[in-house]
């Protein structure tokens, strides 16, 4: 069975439909089946068009984080963005239910069962040829001592070479080969994203190993045969990355991944395409089309202001009058701030991508932080090898 896993598309529908349109066109991209690892909502302008090519494919979506955050707002009543990592994810997740409720009915009832189907959520496992596919947006396990379902969307399977991540990414890997037993397959494969890093991990049981540093080849794909790798490997990690919102550092801004995987040739591909200037120009031009001015209401703002005022019990010191000011704000206030947060977002899309320090967290170039992690680790297990 040949699969076309795509993940963290963040209603960037002009990068996912720039991927289908280049891999239609290329022979070895031949797909069976369409996989969306989650985060289809969340940061660009076109939520209804996404989920629109997401739907046309049966992609059998999973739950990621941001889609979570506008589950709780659209269907819940909630803040819906107390967990939101940022200003700059807040007020996206409030701009995507505003248009979603403003909708075609059959789109509002067709999200609205994608966002309240708890089974989206956990991790699916199917077997198809001699290979077991886990496929959850964030890792697939619940943490031992606050067990949530949540967890299954929010936590991380980082790339990098410290023991945390090692330690994490070898457990996901056991439950591959769990789930491989149970369905009586050779090969358990966990389909990851959320990181918005490219990334393969194998495992003979013991150890971890990052085969493959995608992040530092410009080559527009790079296949891997999973056969062809010594037989005590059996178990697998792999993250395509980000279609909508490469996290890779410089010169990378323009492109999209995702990752073709073969389970009867045992073949997996990192798909990178590189967007043209005159595509890669209407994603901006998209974000224009966002004018709050005319239906910015005190219930959106209510929700903001709920934000603000659960972001200032947690901030730092230096950030609670920030916040506080915020949780002030008014309809009045509103075309303003977006201004900034539409600034931050579009300064998303530059090479190096790290955001603006004012917001809540950063990520200080994380590209770059990763590479150096991951020679870290590369170097110190060579030094193990040879010793």
């Amino acid at each position: 069975m040949r699969f076309l896993i795509v993940s963290d598309i963040h209603a960037n529908s002009i990068a996912l439909r720039w991927l289908f349109s280049q891999a239609e066109r290329i022979a070895y991209l031949a797909w069976d089946r369409v996989l969306c690892l989650g985060d289809i909502f969340g940061y660009y302008a076109d939520p209804l068009k996404t989920w629109e090519v997401i739907s046309r494919w049966d992609a059998s979506p999973r739950l990621g984080n941001h889609d979570l955050y506008l589950r709780d707002m659209l269907l819940h009543d909630k803040a819906g963005i107390g967990a939101a990592e940022s200003e700059l994810v807040a007020w996206s997740i409030v701009q995507h239910a505003e248009m979603l409720r403003r909708a075609p009915l059959d789109a509002q009832q067709s999200i609205a069962a994608f966002l309240g189907n708890a089974a989206q959520l956990a991790p699916s496992a199917e077997r198809h040829d001699d290979a077991a596919l886990i496929a959850v947006h964030g890792r697939p396990y619940r943490n031992v001592s606050r067990p949530s379902d949540d967890d299954f969307a929010n936590a991380y399977l980082h790339p990098y070479g410290t023991y945390e991540a090692v330690t994490a990414m070898n457990q996901a890997l056991q439950q591959s080969t769990q789930y491989a037993n149970q369905l009586g397959a050779h090969y358990g494969m966990t389909l990851i994203g959320h990181t918005h890093m490219p990334t393969l991990a194998v495992s003979d049981g013991e150890r971890v190993r990052f085969m493959d540093a995608r992040w530092t080849t410009e080559r527009e794909d790079h296949p891997v045969s999973l056969g062809a790798l010594p037989a005590q490997y059996t178990s697998f990690l792999l993250n395509g990355g980000s279609v909508g919102q490469p996290r890779m550092g410089i010169g990378h801004s323009r492109t999209v991944h995702a990752l073709h995987l073969d389970t009867g040739a045992m073949l997996a591909r990192f798909i990178k395409l590189t967007i043209d200037d005159i595509i890669f120009a209407r994603i901006p031009a998209q974000m224009d089309q966002w004018q709050i001015q005319t239906w910015f209401d005190d219930d959106m703002m209510g929700r903001l202001r709920q934000y603000y005022v659960l972001k200032q019990q947690t901030a730092p010191a230096e950030l609670q009058a920030r916040f506080a000011q915020r949780a002030q704000l008014t309809v009045q206030d509103a075309p303003l701030i977006w201004e900034q947060q539409r600034a931050e977002l579009l300064g998303t899309l530059t090479d190096g991508f790290p955001v603006s320090p004012q917001l809540l967290y950063t990520y200080d170039n994380v590209g770059l932080k990763v590479k150096q992690n991951y020679q870290q680790y590369r170097l110190s297990t060579q030094d193990k090898d040879s010793s």
